[in-house]
Order: structure tokens, then sequence, then C-alpha cells
């Protein structure tokens, strides 16, 4: 159904990079068998048609994160803080990707920005 949703909303506004960000998410989230990476090629897309987009490029960090690339996660957190540098949630997963790549000095300073 959500799938079905996110194809109507985008054919009503296919400008809106949200909805197509969110429809992408779904098939990250539920994999096709035939298909698994179908999803995650749906974001780089994004990324290549709207590299300025925060939200997309957080997306990228947080499956970079979960699959153990955190380089890749800490250089798309810092171009999503530096394009919406009012959005402090990004410094928590800075913190985690940080972390994850062995920078702990950096990691502590984005926990504590992550905490205000």
């Amino acid at each position: 159904m959500a799938i079905h949703a996110f194809q109507k909303a985008i054919a009503i506004d296919s400008s809106n990079v949200n909805y197509q960000m969110r429809f992408a998410m779904v098939y990250v989230d539920k994999p096709l068998t035939d298909n698994p990476m179908k999803g995650i090629l749906m974001l780089r897309d994004l990324n290549t048609k709207y590299p300025n987009n925060a939200d997309v490029n957080i997306q990228l960090a947080k499956l970079a994160i979960r699959t153990g690339q955190f380089d890749k996660a800490v250089e798309r957190l810092e171009k999503a803080l530096a394009l919406s540098p009012q959005t402090l949630s990004i410094n928590c997963l800075l913190a985690e990707a940080y972390n994850g790549n062995g920078n702990i000095e950096k990691a502590k300073v984005a926990m504590q920005k992550c905490k205000n």
C-alpha cells in the first residue's frame, strides 16, 4: 500500500524530493527479492539529482552506518550539517559515525552538540 500511495503522491507532485526519498526508503526497508538494491539505487539517484538535499544525505548516511561504512557516513553527515546546520539531530548521527571510524574526539564533540 505504501508503494501505491507514494506513486500517487509523486504523480501529483513530482518535484517533491521528500516523497521520492520516502518511496525509496520503502524499498530499503522492505527490499524486493529479485532486486534488493532498488531502494538504495533510488536514493543514490536522488543524491545525484539533488546533491544539496540534506535529507537524502542523512538517509544515505544512516544506511552507511548500518553497513559499517563510517567514513562515507561522516562525509554525508558533514555535508548534511553544512546544508542544514539547524538540524541538531545530525550531530547525534555524526557522533555514531565518528565513533565507528575511530575518531573519538570528534565523536565527543558531536555528542555534546547532540545533547544541546
